[in-house]
């Protein structure tokens, strides 16, 4: 039992990790595509 439920949480933290790598990786990938869009249009919006 015991054995099992580590097997899962490791598990599972192993998918929310990959999950969290792959949005920031796609955060990233976004901002350096709005970056490249917006170099020549006004740089004011910066959030």
């Amino acid at each position: 039992m015991f054995r099992n439920k580590t097997k899962t949480i490791n598990s599972l933290i192993k998918l929310l990790l990959m999950l969290i790598v792959r949005v920031m990786l796609a955060f990233v990938a976004a901002g350096m595509m709005g970056g490249y869009y917006q170099l020549g249009t006004v740089e004011d919006d910066n959030i």
